[in-house]
């Protein structure tokens, strides 16, 4: 494990996010959706996954309750990145342990870094100089 997964069909916020987080200095992976996400988990388990929730073929919420029922997945920290509006309901049944979410637009990129960076220190013991 040594990997963020940054799974979003938008090449602009995938974009983004790889220029925001690859100043970890950590690897990352990129999928356009939710089935090349899961290939990528089955080939490799993320330290932490950025995950949009509306996307083609297999959405952010199938991708999060195939990852929950997997012993194995079923703690990676994911943060749900979305610009999708989201109801009480949606929120509180998103916002569990070792999951959260942050709406697109909402947290500057810094503090988005600053949040995949405190996850990685508590989850893989990662320090982060220079930064």
């Amino acid at each position: 494990m040594s990997q963020i997964l940054i799974v979003d069909d938008d090449p602009d916020a995938r974009e983004i996010l790889n220029l925001v987080l690859g100043t970890l200095d950590i690897s990352i992976i990129q999928a356009v959706n939710g089935i090349e996400a899961l290939d990528a988990v089955a080939t490799e388990i993320p330290l932490i996954m950025v995950l949009d929730l509306s996307m083609p073929n297999l959405d952010g919420e199938a991708v999060l309750g195939r990852l929950r029922e997997n012993p194995q997945t079923a703690e990676v920290p994911i943060i749900v990145f979305t610009a999708k509006t989201l109801t009480v309901e949606e929120l509180t049944r998103l916002n569990v342990p070792n999951q959260m979410v942050v709406r697109k637009g909402k947290l500057s990129m810094t503090h988005l870094r600053d949040l995949v960076m405190d996850i990685l220190k508590v989850r893989a013991g990662l320090t982060f100089e220079n930064l």
